[in-house]
């Protein structure tokens, strides 16, 4: 792989990677729907921005990248509401991620008579990548740790207190016949006969009035 290249791939993959495993593990729904929009987009720009780095640091085609961002980003169209992306997307994360990996380097040879003619040189710049990757990591690792933290302590614990913040941070729930409380039993009605798992997650009354607020959002913009 070119030098540099190997740096921006793990910190891309790895954010895009984290970012995932806190919708995963901690679902959504604990604040706006603007700012879930604001996380997702960060991580998938970082992941296809690892992807990408490690694509052309083998020298393929950019076009390739698509193979680990896809997945990713069939798994973050989640945080749409109203939209459930399949289950085993979230397999298809690792496979692609593999599929970069076994692609042949297209830099070996080139790297190979680069470190023939100036050894002394390409050793400095190898520990020197070496040492900034470990850095990347230990920095991402530590953003990671710390958004989960933050996400986990917001996540409400029972059913109970999750219908309470629901109605604390979007008011109108509470109000009969309100756009938002319609939209919320539509909504309800629906997933009960369509989707039963999604009530699985304690939160789920939270979740599901930010996804009702969203599209009450959207109806009331396009007017």
């Amino acid at each position: 792989m070119l030098p540099g290249h190997s740096v921006k791939t793990n910190i891309g993959v790895f954010l895009g990677l984290a970012v995932a495993a806190v919708i995963y593990y901690q679902p959504f729904g604990t604040l706006s729907p603007v700012y879930n929009y604001i996380i997702a987009g960060f991580g998938l720009l970082a992941h296809i921005w690892g992807c990408y780095s490690y694509v052309i640091g083998k020298g393929k085609s950019p076009v390739l990248t698509l193979i680990g961002v896809a997945p990713l980003a069939l798994f973050l169209s989640g945080v749409i509401p109203g939209f459930h992306p399949p289950t085993y997307c979230v397999v298809l994360i690792p496979i692609g991620l593999l599929v970069l990996v076994l692609l042949g380097d297209s830099t070996a040879a080139e790297r190979r008579q680069a470190w023939r003619s100036s050894l002394a040189i390409n050793r400095d710049a190898r520990q020197e990548n070496s040492g900034m990757g470990i850095i990347a990591v230990v920095a991402a690792l530590a953003l990671a740790l710390g958004g989960w933290y933050y996400y986990h302590q917001n996540l409400p614990v029972t059913e109970q207190e999750a219908r309470k913040q629901a109605v604390e941070r979007y008011p109108a729930l509470g109000v009969r016949d309100s756009a938002l409380n319609r939209e919320f039993i539509a909504r309800y009605n629906r997933l009960r006969a369509t989707n039963k798992d999604y009530f699985k997650d304690a939160g789920w009354p939270l979740k599901l009035a930010a996804e009702s607020q969203a599209a009450v959002d959207q109806t009331q913009a396009k007017r």
